[in-house]
Parts: structure tokens; sequence; C-alpha cells
């Protein structure tokens, strides 16, 4: 994790995240954040949206000196020898992003979360969605409540589907490595299916091979809410990070969709880490 870039708009939300990922840089030596503010609006707004600036200012002057003032705030949480540059844009978010992804060799995209609502409303900009798809780096997402400590346990939620193909053992090995931390590798199932039932035997050979040289503690539970028995269990095992996995099925759809539990949605503390496999 060299290299991380944050996406800020200078919400409250957005500076909470950039102060997270702040902190775990040094747990991840990273060497070099990058922070990044686009001139559209972005999808981690806060629910007043941002006024716009008067017409006698200059929002690129105004920007460029909030970015270097979170720099300046930043700073001092960095190991030694890590830096922070800035940088600005005005082109389309997903592109822009994606193109700071490539060109600055990223190993990691940090953003925030609106004050109200949280995981819940992560997908109610389009932009969002799509850049959670997208994103070929691990992308992690900071709620507005999260307070950075260190990280001694990780969560990876597994829907127990196409395991040889969607989980991406070498994209979340290192990040659990230089945290240190314990991983509990879980599954929700809907209550009446069985933790053995025949449909799931195979997936969870599979699950158990893919892990086979780790060291991890397996769970197997029963919600009605799948969305909702993933924070539950998260939070009953004192859980500092949940690793999920977006994908087309119902699962990723439901962790992510309107109808999660409003309690739920809008205390969290958990930030989710969203790896992609591909």
């Amino acid at each position: 994790m060299k290299t991380i870039l944050i996406l800020t708009d200078f919400s409250d939300p957005s500076l909470n995240a950039a102060r997270y990922a702040a902190g775990l840089s040094s747990e991840l030596n990273t060497s070099r954040i990058i922070l990044y503010h686009s001139f559209l609006p972005l999808p981690m707004a806060t629910e007043l949206p941002v006024p716009p600036p008067l017409p006698s200012e200059d929002p690129y002057g105004r920007s460029n000196r909030q970015l270097n003032a979170l720099k300046d705030e930043l700073s001092i949480k960095l190991s030694e020898g890590a830096h922070i540059e800035t940088r600005t844009g005005e082109g389309p978010f997903v592109s822009s992003v994606m193109s700071l992804v490539r060109d600055e060799n990223i190993d990691m995209v940090v953003m925030g979360t609106s004050a109200k609502g949280t995981l819940e409303r992560i997908i109610m900009g389009s932009n969002t969605l799509e850049l959670i798809r997208k994103c070929k780096v691990p992308l992690l997402v900071i709620p507005p409540e999260a307070i950075y400590k260190p990280v001694h346990v990780v969560a990876f939620a597994s829907d127990l589907k196409d395991v040889s193909d969607k989980t991406p053992v070498l994209k979340i090995k290192p990040i659990i490595d230089l945290l240190n931390a314990r991983l509990l590798v879980f599954n929700v199932s809907e209550e009446g299916v069985g933790s053995f039932h025949t449909d799931l035997i195979k997936e969870q050979k599979e699950l158990h091979e893919r892990w086979d040289a780790e060291s991890v503690e397996y769970h197997y539970v029963n919600h009605k809410d799948i969305a909702e028995g993933i924070m539950r269990f998260a939070e009953d095992n004192n859980v500092q990070l949940v690793i999920v996995i977006p994908g087309k099925h119902e699962f990723f759809e439901s962790f992510f969709h309107r109808s999660i539990s409003k309690k739920l949605a809008y205390h969290t503390r958990i930030p989710l880490l969203i790896v992609n496999t591909e």
C-alpha cells in the first residue's frame, strides 16, 4: 500500500475519511498520499449540499487553499518519510479517478459517506456505484463516525457463490499481513438455510482451500437480512474492518440496498473495504 488516493469535497464526512486514512497509512507502510478534489460534485456530499462559490470567489484558488490546509493537518499524522501531494480536476468523476489510479500507481482509494444514511446512501449516486464496480484497487469507505484505531480484527464476508473465482486472496492477504490482524472469514445465510446445506458444501470446501495456508477463523451465521447480519457479526466480534466483494449477485445488492436497517446505517462506525476480483 505504497500510494493511497483520498477523495475529498471538504465536507465533514470526507475530512473524517482523510483523517482516518492518514492514521491507517502508518500501519500499511504508505509512503505517499494523494489528496484529490473534483470541481464537480462528489458522491460523498453531505445531506446539505455544499453552497456554490460566490461570484467574487475563485473556486480553483479556494480549493487549492483547502487542499493545502488539509495537507498540513494530515502531514503530522504520517510516519517518517511519508509525504502528501494534492490534485484537482474537473472532468467526469469516475474516469478522472480511474486515470489517477492508473497513472499514479494507486494501491488504495479512500472515500467518505454522507452524514446520514451511511451504507444505504453509498450507492444513491450512479457515480459512486460505478466507481465501486470499476475500481481495480481496494476501495476503502469510511463512515462519518469512524475514528481511527489500530486494526486488530478484519472480517471477510463471503456469499459462498463461485468461491474459486470470487475470493481475491492475493489482494486481501497483503493487507491482512501489513495490519498483522486476525482474519475472520464468514458467511451470512438467510434464516432456515443450514450451514451445511447440500448446495453450500462444495463452496465451503473451496473457501477453506483458498485460505488453507493462512491462520483464519471460519463462521457461518443465519440472519433474516444478510446486510444487517454482516454488520451484526462485525459488531459482535469487535471487527474494525469489513471486506466485501462487489458482484452481480444479490449478496452485494442486499448489502447496499436501501432496506438496510436505519439504525445500523446511521450508526455503524466500521469501515468497509471493497475489493474487486478482477
